[in-house]
């Protein structure tokens, strides 16, 4: 019964949710000497598929809540496919071992994204750098929908019906830092989408004071201390 509850509402998403080219992820990725990288709601292993073949990976191992559909997630370039939750804390793997966690997109989703971040950090190297992207309510369509006295969720963005946690910029770094890490990127997202042109000229033109409503998301990497 708690593994059906874990699904809850995923297994009813539509598939191309699943299957997002997240090329704003990708480019956090570190280009020093590839080294093993483990991705937690890696889907259907697309952006692990693409760190190896762009040499940015020497070994990449994905963890998923739930088998994708197809065979995506046993393709020859993934090293290794994990499905569970996280939340459980009985992930199989050797503790201090990877050079680079990624967590896109994956803390919203959880009871207690805290505790998770710290058990998940377990397996990270001294050293190693955490990518991490969150969705940021003070965007100005869920915060104006906020304002407005309607705080529906949807099926996708900030409000997306199986987010159970939400953050503002500076939550974000809070929860970094938190977890004892040493902060050293973070950025909207719309820097790295070209068809978001016109956010990044309004964020210019207001000089950064707008940045906070119109990033839809945070991108973030950070060093295990």
């Amino acid at each position: 019964m708690a593994a059906r509850n874990a699904n809850l509402g995923y297994d009813e998403k539509i598939k191309d949710y699943f299957n997002i080219d997240r090329h704003d992820v990708f480019n956090l990725i570190p280009n020093s000497t590839p080294g093993r990288v483990l991705e937690i709601g890696a889907a259907g292993g697309s952006m692990l598929v693409a760190l190896k073949k762009a040499g940015k990976a020497r070994e990449v191992v994905g963890v998923e809540l739930m088998p994708y559909p197809g065979d995506a997630q046993s393709r020859p370039e993934i090293d290794r496919f994990i499905i569970a939750n996280v939340e459980e804390k009985n992930l199989d793997l050797a503790p201090a071992s990877f050079d680079v966690l990624i967590c896109a997109d994956v803390l919203e989703h959880l009871r207690d994204p805290w505790d998770s971040l710290e058990y998940l950090l377990g397996f990270l190297k001294s050293g190693g750098s955490l990518v991490l992207s969150l969705p940021n309510v003070r965007y100005w369509r869920a915060l104006g929908k906020i304002l407005l006295g309607d705080f529906r969720y949807g099926e996708a963005g900030v409000l997306d019906r199986t987010h159970l946690r939400f953050f503002c910029r500076r939550n974000m770094v809070d929860l970094v830092r938190a977890a004892g890490l040493r902060l050293v990127r973070i950025e909207p997202s719309f820097l790295q989408h070209t068809n978001l042109k016109q956010d990044r000229i309004l964020n210019a033109i207001s000089l950064g004071l707008a940045e906070q409503f119109l990033a839809q998301q945070y991108l973030i990497v950070a060093e295990k201390i």
